[in-house]
This record gives structure tokens, sequence and C-alpha cells, in this order.
């Protein structure tokens, strides 16, 4: 990334003011053009549905762990001989 950036500073100081003036006018017809503006709608959009699956599944699988879990803990507690103190090992 900092060659990058380097290799980018050196060539804009050579092109100097006017070519900037033209790299401007140039960046800024593209970020007036609507269909820019609509993909780049349509990319927020995607990232939106995507970060929702992913937090729709996060959820079931936390839903499923817990549910596993206790499951767990109520038949370990169902197994236990009646005058043990000590639980029996819970096996997720």
């Amino acid at each position: 990334m900092v060659i990058g950036f380097a290799v980018g500073y050196y060539l804009g100081a050579k092109a100097g003011r006017e070519r900037y003036r033209q790299l401007n006018a140039v960046l800024e017809r593209i970020r007036a053009d609507e269909r820019v503006d609509a993909a780049a709608r349509r990319a927020r959009d995607l990232v939106d549905q995507g970060a929702e699956a992913a937090r729709h599944t996060v959820d079931e699988l936390r839903q499923r762990v817990s549910d596993e879990v206790r499951d767990a803990v109520d038949q370990a507690g169902t197994d236990d001989d009646e005058g043990s103190e000590d639980p029996a090992p819970i096996r997720v």
C-alpha cells in the first residue's frame, strides 16, 4: 500500500497542477453519473443483504448451540445417582 501511495504521489507531482485539474474534472463527471450512483447503491444493498444473512445464520447457530447445551445439562441432571454429590460431566 505504501509503495502504491508513493508511486501515485510521484506521478501526481510529476504531472503538475494542470493534470490534477483534468483528473479532478474526470472524477467529478464520474461522481455525477447516475449509473455510477446506481451501481454504488446496488453494491451497498448487496453488502447489507450479506450482512443480514450472516447475522441470521449466527443467530440460528447460537440458538442451536444454546438448545444443545440446555439439553445436555438437563440430561446430565436426570442421569445422576441420587446420592451422588458430583454431577456427571457434560458432553456437548
